[in-house]
């Protein structure tokens, strides 16, 4: 969808800024670019926390295997992982790697995002003014009326 608004929106202008400060001309489908492009790294990098992630970790026990007849590559297929962690140590030493992987590549779609919502803030602030949202998706201050707060910040 972003990538078709950036296709939409590639000859409206919007102008470019550095630290706040006006930098050169730019366009809304520039803008929009970039959050496709950089939502479709974060898709990339949260597919590689899955993929290091979707390892069957059964037979490792507390670390040095188990003395139950467990055949792992059975367990790994009928659970449905793509793979099984093959040393049974690093299957226990690897927990809180797998979870930290997993964690930072959902931050990385969070900050993106978390991004996007601030320009779409600062954007819709009357001293830019480059874009609005329809009332039902706003409100005012009780004493501003004028201003437009986002429902979903209050």
């Amino acid at each position: 969808m972003l990538q078709t608004q950036s296709e939409k929106y590639k000859n409206d202008l919007l102008p470019g800024y550095t630290h706040l400060q006006l930098a050169m001309p730019s366009s809304f489908g520039l803008w929009f670019g970039a959050y496709a492009e950089s939502l479709v790294d974060d898709v990339i990098t949260l597919k590689a926390a899955f993929d290091v992630v979707n390892k069957n970790p059964l037979g490792s026990a507390a670390g040095y295997g188990s003395s139950f007849p467990i055949n792992r590559q059975m367990t790994t297929d009928l659970l449905g992982f793509a793979s099984l962690n093959y040393n049974v140590v690093y299957a226990q030493m690897g927990r809180g790697k797998a979870e930290r992987i997993v964690a930072q590549a959902l931050a990385n779609i969070a900050d993106t995002l978390a991004k996007m919502s601030m320009d779409a803030c600062l954007y819709l602030n009357q001293n830019f003014g480059f874009i609005s949202f329809p009332a039902e998706l706003t409100t005012g201050s009780s004493i501003m009326p004028h201003k437009k707060i986002l429902m979903y910040l209050n």
